[in-house]
């Protein structure tokens, strides 16, 4: 008996569309676009590359987001990755693993960059794309000469496929070269790819507008300061001076009166050139007072800030960062956030190598030829375990005091590298006056 599909009855209205045959879409992920530009992101100035200069301005600047993607960073570039062979019971498993890692071995650049590089970009653009770099090897298969980071600030649009899939990435070169570059020689890393979106999802999206009021309020914050250490100037001048139609001269001494007043600062060009309040006995009509500020302020800019920087991290992952802030947490907290950014961390990581597997160990084998799919080997990483850096110096705090441990040079660096402080400097050292 023929198979039927359950819509295709003679009762089914003309007009729906039908499946004739297995693996054609009938719908689509949703992903909106205009032409070649995606347009999934709701707020204007976040989209395309202007959106993308935005998050780098994120990144570059926000002392918050700077520190969490450092320590993300410092992670991910400790992490070990291999070549993983496939069952080795399954035929040809070793000869598959020694093919991946020759061509692993042969790049121009250690494989631990690309995760690093690829991390950074995900998290702070959504996506980071790098080119693969072919060339043939020295026994005249297909290798790996390198990866070569593309700028998401650069790619501007994506050309798709009549069923929605990406096939070229477009770069506009800072020379303004427009470069089209095919999905198969393109290893994309991406966070939160929602809806096959090339583009993917910024680590930080969620946390922008607590970037963009704490940015505002600092910068107020900075301007009453320095509004509150100089004062302000008022200026009282003849009415001839503040009329709208007055003479050259004047006009003149307005003008040169509001540029002293813009540029009316507590550094050292500190100073005010005015005419005298009064001159061979008459008054003049000229006067300057700098009012100082009232005191305290109706609202408390650095709160508001410190609040708006906690969201900031939060969005981030990064509870931890804020960790003995206002002294208000206890070790079973740090231990349940280091446990949490472990996993957060992990599963960027997993993404990532599975990408790469995907994108260019797939592909590579495919070239090859050789290889059937089942004997073929991978990319894994080492887990990742962010060391409990406060219980570790307890611990040899202990040792030390129990003579237990014998204290040196390369102890305290390699605790100075845990606790991210700069290694020992040996000319700095204190010099003992015995030594003299």
């Amino acid at each position: 008996m023929a198979f039927r599909w359950p819509w295709s009855s003679p009762s089914q209205p003309p007009e729906v569309e039908r499946a004739p045959v297995y693996g054609v879409e009938m719908g689509s992920s949703g992903l909106r676009t205009q032409g070649r530009r995606i347009t999934e992101e709701w707020m204007r100035n976040l989209r395309g590359a202007q959106g993308r200069v935005a998050l780098q301005e994120m990144r570059d600047q926000s002392a918050v987001v700077g520190a969490i993607t450092t320590y993300l960073l410092s992670i991910v570039s400790d992490v070990d990755y291999y070549v993983e062979p496939a069952p080795p019971d399954v035929r040809g498993s070793d000869e598959a693993a020694a093919f991946l890692q020759s061509r692993v071995d042969g790049l121009t650049h250690r494989l631990e960059s690309v995760f690093v590089e690829g991390t950074d970009g995900a998290c702070t653009h959504g996506f980071s794309p790098q080119e693969i770099v072919y060339r043939r090897g020295d026994d005249g298969r297909p290798a790996w000469e390198r990866f070569a980071s593309r700028s998401p600030t650069t790619i501007e649009e994506w050309e798709f496929d009549p069923r929605g899939r990406w096939t070229h990435m477009i770069q506009k070169t800072p020379s303004g070269r427009q470069v089209f570059i095919p999905r198969e020689l393109v290893v994309n890393f991406r966070n939160q790819p929602r809806l096959d979106n090339p583009e993917g999802r910024s680590f930080w999206r969620n946390g922008y507008s607590a970037y963009y009021y704490a940015k505002t309020l600092a910068t107020i914050e900075a301007i009453t300061a320095e509004r509150d250490a100089t004062g302000l100037l008022v200026f009282r001048v003849p009415p001839p001076v503040m009329a709208s139609t007055t003479s050259a001269e004047h006009a003149a001494t307005r003008t040169s009166l509001e540029e002293q007043g813009q540029q009316f600062r507590s550094d050292e060009r500190l100073f005010l050139m005015l005419p005298a309040k009064e001159w061979a006995g008459k008054a003049t009509g000229y006067d300057v007072e700098n009012l100082r500020g009232a005191g305290a302020r109706l609202v408390d800019t650095d709160k508001v800030i410190r609040r708006w920087e906690a969201r900031l991290a939060m969005v981030g992952a990064g509870e931890m960062m804020m960790l003995g802030i206002d002294g208000s947490t206890s070790n079973a907290a740090d231990v349940s956030k280091g446990q949490r950014f472990e996993k957060v961390v992990n599963g960027i990581l997993d993404a990532h190598v599975s990408t790469f597997n995907d994108d260019a160990v797939r592909r590579l084998y495919d070239l090859d030829g050789r290889f059937l799919a089942e004997s073929r080997a991978h990319i894994r990483h080492s887990e990742v375990r962010a060391p409990d850096v406060q219980g570790l110096f307890q611990s040899i705090s202990d040792l030390l005091r129990g003579g237990g441990l014998t204290p040196d040079d390369a102890l305290e660096n390699h605790l100075r590298t845990l606790a991210g402080l700069p290694p020992l400097d040996p000319d700095a050292l204190p010099v003992d006056d015995d030594e003299e």
